[in-house]
């Protein structure tokens, strides 16, 4: 499931990673230069808003599917074992061994969906909009 999902979706999430760093540094360069009073500032913030939350929700989710798949080991093993029949507890152990390692969502195999991964996004917009900045 996971190598699926991961090759269904990770090309486009990468992709869609890439242009919403570059649009939250671009928002951010652009709402320093305009007037707060300006309708374009607010325009400028609330698709800074979006593209963040955006790219949260991801992470969000690629993060909480990580966290559930690691806590099946834990499940299965305060099970009561003493009921069950032989069979059973071998595909229990199989669970358990694939349990072991996680789930983790990627896009093209790079960039890992976590809420650390949202941090460093973040970090390099804001870097890349001190360059920016910078550079005028």
């Amino acid at each position: 499931m996971e190598k699926q999902l991961n090759k269904t979706f990770g090309f486009i999430v990468s992709i869609q990673f890439f242009i919403s760093t570059v649009n939250l540094c671009s928002s951010g360069y652009y709402m320093t230069k305009v007037n707060v009073d300006n309708p374009s500032f607010w325009t400028a913030l609330v698709i800074l808003s979006t593209f963040t939350l955006q790219i949260f929700l991801y992470c969000y989710v690629g993060e909480a599917m990580t966290q559930k798949s690691m806590s099946v080991t834990d499940v299965i093993y305060n099970i009561d074992w003493s009921l069950l029949d032989k069979k059973t507890k071998q595909s229990l152990l199989i669970i358990m061994m694939r349990a072991s390692q996680p789930i983790k969502l990627c896009g093209s195999s790079l960039i890992i969906m976590s809420i650390e991964t949202f941090l460093k996004i973040l970090k390099t917009s804001y870097s890349a909009y001190n360059i920016m900045r910078k550079s005028n």
